[in-house]
């Protein structure tokens, strides 16, 4: 009886180890694809960053800022003589 008993018991713990392997592949396998799934996505961030960063420096740069004044805003260079200095009295 003994002998049918840890024959028994062995067998029981083998069948739940061949589960818990598998169990664990599982997991790694959903791992894993979220895994890929997030580095494609830091790959797609990556990318529209440096696109981002680029078109940044294009819109800092002053000679894209003057044709944008001109063509956008109706704006156009000023001649020295047509500035004047405006003094306020400080009393």
């Amino acid at each position: 009886m003994k002998k049918n008993g840890f024959l028994v018991l062995f067998i029981t713990i083998n069948i739940a180890i061949v589960f818990l392997i598998i169990y664990k592949q599982n997991i790694f396998i959903k791992h894993s694809y979220t895994n890929q799934k997030l580095e494609k996505e830091l790959e797609l961030l990556e990318t529209k960053k440096e696109e981002l960063t680029q078109e940044l420096y294009k819109m800092q740069n002053p000679n894209h800022v003057k044709e944008y004044a001109k063509k956008n805003l109706g704006m156009e260079n000023l001649p020295l003589k047509r500035i004047r200095k405006i003094e306020m009295d400080t009393k």
